[in-house]
């Protein structure tokens, strides 16, 4: 795509986002799909640190996206500083925030340096193993929600059955989803806040989830406990929230979705859901 997003992509996955919401099953696949992503986070807390905010997913997706290409084309993969350098400066992403992320993921293993075999002087930045199995149990949480909804997709199948399959999901629709340009658009109030904002996203699944199990929200400290923050973080993020109108307060503080929060955030696993049932799919590159 060379940088460009597609917008007849974009146009595809915002109508079926919206033939998923009005499926009669819609709610029974939101419910599984927070659950699901309430344990991957819970389960990847020190990682889930790499893509607590929108730069950071940024670089990924670029990463990814641009190998993912490769990769399916030759069969060796790798991309240069300078072509990430390129991807991120479209997409208003700083040379500061490519240098520190492309650190921390070395840092954890998800990216290894390669010398470039046609050009020994130029190095490759190379997703791992660990990374892509960090991907895959990510994109799963979609695939068993699309299971739900569009089984004869056979996503998760897909997904266990042929280790290429991630890849092909970011080399198909990398700028699609990683750049959140889709999401950002449709949701101006809701998204900067919940992409952004580091504890977020985490916070507003915990909070669905109470809301979905007709339940009491947990405690600031024992959200902060489970996603690997703060309780100061939380705290300041519930704050935030409310003043969003995204949340309400009752007496003693306890936030609650507001129905900007409810409807912004089917909107968005629609949109997630969409795009997961577009790329997910067997054999080529489509």
């Amino acid at each position: 795509m060379d940088g460009q997003i597609d917008r007849s992509g974009i146009a595809h996955i915002i109508h079926e986002a919206r033939e998923l919401r009005r499926h009669p099953e819609f709610d029974t696949a939101l419910i599984e799909y927070t659950s699901d992503l309430i344990q991957f986070r819970k389960s990847q807390r020190r990682l889930n640190k790499i893509i607590a905010q929108q730069y950071r997913f940024r670089v990924i997706g670029h990463l990814l996206h641009q190998h993912g290409l490769k990769w399916l084309n030759d069969q060796t993969g790798g991309v240069t500083y300078t072509e990430l350098a390129h991807a991120c400066a479209t997409y208003d992403s700083s040379p500061r925030h490519l240098k520190t992320m492309l650190g921390l993921m070395q840092v954890v293993g998800f990216v290894k340096v390669a010398r470039d075999p046609d050009d020994n002087r130029r190095k490759l930045y190379v997703p791992t193993d660990r990374l892509m199995g960090f991907v895959r149990k990510r994109v799963m949480c979609a695939a068993i929600s699309l299971d739900i909804l569009q089984p004869r997709l056979r996503c998760s199948q897909i997904l266990m059955e042929d280790k290429t399959a991630t890849l092909r999901v970011w080399a198909t629709g990398g700028f699609e989803f990683a750049l959140g340009q889709l999401a950002a658009e449709t949701l101006p109030e809701f998204f900067p806040f919940f992409r952004r904002r580091d504890g977020a996203a985490p916070l507003i699944f915990a909070l669905m989830h109470a809301r979905f199990n007709a339940q009491d929200c947990s405690s600031r400290a024992v959200i902060a406990a489970q996603f690997g923050l703060s309780k100061t973080q939380v705290s300041n993020l519930v704050h935030e929230g409310a003043e969003l109108g995204l949340f309400t307060l009752d007496a003693k503080g306890v936030p609650s979705p507001t129905n900007l929060l409810s409807d912004s955030y089917r909107q968005l696993v629609s949109i997630e859901l969409a795009f997961f049932a577009r790329h997910i799919r067997p054999g080529s590159v489509a």
